[in-house]
């Protein structure tokens, strides 16, 4: 997500005027810090949700003391409790059950959206994980709704998983496409028969992200997609670090 803090992030918590903002999977925290950062010159607050986050969570709050919380959790267990925000961005568990609930935790299952809805960026909605699980933890997902995985790396000439590739040490569907796999699938799932209540802009680049946003006094959401890799595919076991 650092990657369109310039492009898309930034210019979106100026658009809102953002004040409360959530935050979905931090891991180093590069990315919350310069959430934080704006929070603290705009008078806002950040709540920063990561089961294992990889920082030092003391230090970070102390830093942006009164403008950050980090919350060790998975983002099922406790984004309703922070809620209402202007912005959430979802860069967590890339797969379809979590990216579903998390899209209906936000807007409802049914019916109107809420006139509180947040804007939302979703990150990895292209390739890799755009029509493909990830899963950091197979055993957070309820076994009906995991596809069949194994632990191997991704190529984007390639469907199917290698010994080497893209993020090799993690669990992926076994195949890429299909009903409830990946990203933009639980996106586009959680919001059919909706779609008149949204408007939907796909950025596609390598993997993705999506941002759904409710723009100040509009009566819609916003859906943008965007997404950044360097990937070489001579550098087998390459992590995504987007």
């Amino acid at each position: 997500m650092r990657k369109f803090w310039d492009p898309v992030v930034k210019p979106m918590l100026e658009a809102l005027s953002a004040r409360r903002i959530v935050e979905i999977g931090a891991a180093t925290g590069d990315h919350s810090t310069r959430l934080a950062r704006w929070c603290r010159r705009h008078g806002a607050h950040l709540d920063v949700i990561d089961p294992l986050p990889q920082f030092d969570v003391p230090a970070f709050s102390s830093d942006f003391d009164g403008h950050v919380r980090v919350h060790a959790a998975l983002s099922l267990d406790i984004l309703a409790d922070l809620l209402p925000a202007d912005l959430v961005l979802i860069d967590g568990d890339h797969n379809w059950y979590t990216v579903f609930h998390e899209i209906q935790t936000l807007y409802g299952a049914d019916g109107a959206v809420p006139a509180s809805a947040p804007v939302a960026i979703c990150h990895d909605v292209s390739w890799p994980y755009g029509r493909r699980d990830l899963y950091y933890d197979p055993d957070t997902v309820p076994a009906a709704y995991r596809q069949p995985m194994a632990r191997g790396g991704l190529a984007p000439d390639d469907p199917g998983l290698l010994p080497g590739g893209l993020n090799s040490d993690s669990y992926h569907a076994l195949t890429e496409g299909g009903p409830r796999n990946g990203v933009r699938t639980g996106i586009t799932d959680a919001l059919a028969g909706r779609r008149d209540e949204f408007r939907l802009v796909w950025l596609e680049v390598m993997l993705g992200s999506r941002s759904s946003c409710r723009w100040r006094g509009w009566r819609h959401i916003r859906i943008s997609a965007c997404s950044s890799i360097g990937w070489n595919p001579r550098r087998t076991g390459k992590r995504s670090r987007c």
